[in-house]
C-alpha cells in the first residue's frame, strides 16, 4: 500500500504502534501497556485533526484486519476490533456510498468462526457496525460503554 500524505504516514505509524508488542511471547507487559497508552493518545489527537482521518485509520484497520485473517494472528483481532469499534464511535459523520462499513461487517464477520476471545469480540463489533449501517450516528447507548480502555 503506497501512503499519499504525512497524515496517512503518521496515521500508520500510530497504529503499527499501538498493534506493537502484543504477541504471545512479549517481553514485559508493562511496558507494553505504557506504550499503548501514549500511542493511543497520539493517534486520537491525530483523529482529531481532521474528519477525513478517521475515515483513513478504518481503512488501515481494515487492511491489517485482512493481514491478521490471511495470517491467523489471533492475538490481534480483540485489539483490532476495539480500535475499529472506539474509532467508529468517535467519527460524526459517514458518506452512505462509503463502503468500508461494508467491508468490515465482512471482514470482521469471518473472525465468528474463531476461538475466544475472537468471536466474541467480532460478535460485538458487528453489533456496533449493524447499528450503524441502519442508522449511522444514531447508537448513542453503546458510545460509551465502547470507548477504548487500557484496563481491558
Amino acid at each position: 500500500m503506497e501512503l499519499s500524505s504525512c497524515t496517512e504516514d503518521r496515521i500508520h505509524h500510530a497504529l503499527q504502534r499501538c498493534l506493537a508488542g502484543l504477541h504471545r511471547d512479549a517481553p514485559n507487559q508493562d511496558f507494553w501497556n505504557a506504550g499503548l497508552s501514549l500511542n493511543r493518545w497520539g493517534l486520537e489527537e491525530l483523529l482529531r485533526r481532521e474528519e477525513k482521518n478517521s475515515v483513513i485509520l478504518l481503512q488501515h484497520l481494515l487492511t491489517k484486519t485482512q493481514e491478521v485473517l490471511e495470517s491467523s494472528q489471533y492475538e490481534l483481532v480483540v485489539p483490532l476490533s476495539l480500535l475499529f469499534s472506539s474509532t467508529l464511535l468517535e467519527t460524526s459523520h459517514w458518506v452512505p456510498e462509503d463502503s468500508v462499513l461494508q467491508k468490515a461487517y465482512s471482514l470482521f464477520h469471518s473472525f465468528l468462526s474463531w476461538p475466544q476471545p475472537c468471536s466474541l469480540a467480532s460478535r460485538r463489533l458487528l453489533k456496533v457496525l449493524s447499528t450503524e449501517l441502519r442508522a449511522p450516528g444514531n447508537d448513542q447507548t453503546s458510545h460509551s460503554a465502547s470507548r477504548w480502555s487500557t484496563s481491558s
